[in-house]
């Protein structure tokens, strides 16, 4: 079998199950952006788009993630719940900043979705594809 090749997600991101990692990818793909869109110094209104990108993103995405985690009785689904939890309430301190006109949102902003695919997405759903795909 051919291994997917993924137009955003590096290798030691990929959990394993094709819905999550297509939706990584956009989560990368949208990280990607915010590189661009802090190299250009971007406006206001760009970054604020960006943002309810990433909020539209992550309601759908935790939603499928976690209904995936009740499918296969994952035993973690409450503290994964509580890291969705506090990612949505990061963003929301984000686009508030956007409001108060603080120059350095956006480089804390990339800083913030880095350490969370690293941690995140690199930890936690590396953990759960492995116990998702023990149970297939």
């Amino acid at each position: 079998m051919e291994k997917k090749q993924w137009k955003n997600l590096p290798d030691f991101l990929v959990v394993g199950i094709e819905t999550i990692d297509e939706q990584h990818d956009e989560f990368v793909g949208l990280l990607n952006e915010l590189s661009i869109l802090e190299i250009c110094r971007q406006n206001k209104d760009d970054l604020q788009d960006l943002i309810i990108q990433l909020k539209e993103y992550s309601s759908r995405h935790f939603e499928d993630e976690v209904k995936l985690m009740y499918e296969c009785e994952y035993p973690g689904i409450e503290q994964h719940q509580e890291f969705h939890q506090i990612f949505k309430e990061k963003l929301a301190e984000f686009e508030k900043g956007l409001s108060y006109k603080n120059l350095m949102i956006d480089a804390q902003l990339k800083t913030f979705l880095s350490r969370w695919a690293l941690n995140h997405i690199g930890e936690h759903d590396l953990k759960f594809g492995e116990y998702y795909r023990s149970k297939a």
